[in-house]
């Protein structure tokens, strides 16, 4: 018999709320393979990546040669179109949906430069990303 005479808990002594399979998993974090977040990161210049991610990324590069312009263009506009929509038109909620590795400025702080009390949710599967 359980303990607590509330019945919050199972017979496991795990609490109803917590499903056994809310246990964290061992993450099997394969660097030998390329990400392409890792690989981003590495266009834009940060140190959360891997040989085999600059190595793909190298091997990208020799086929789209501004791969790495394109990423910075691309972080440049999602700050342009933050700060418009949070400076000029007034959302203070952003959904960053696939975020990747955070690199600054973040999508949080260019929205908290316009509006102090803006908020974001970042959305992403840590497992895919995990970093050095």
């Amino acid at each position: 018999m359980s303990s607590d005479p509330y019945g919050s808990e199972d017979s496991g002594g795990t609490p109803w709320w917590r499903s056994r399979a809310d246990e964290p998993k061992p993450v099997d974090l394969r660097v030998d393979r390329p990400h392409p977040a890792r690989m981003y990161d590495y266009y834009l210049g940060g140190k959360d990546n891997f040989p085999a991610d600059r190595e793909a990324a190298e091997q990208a590069r020799a086929v789209a040669p501004n791969a790495s312009t394109a990423a910075r263009a691309n972080r440049a506009f999602m700050a342009r179109a933050v700060r418009y929509l949070a400076g000029e038109v007034g959302i203070d909620q952003f959904l960053d949906i696939g975020t990747g590795i955070p690199t600054s400025p973040n999508l949080h702080e260019i929205t908290q430069e316009a509006v102090e009390s803006a908020r974001v949710v970042y959305v992403l599967v840590l497992d895919l990303l995990l970093c050095a």
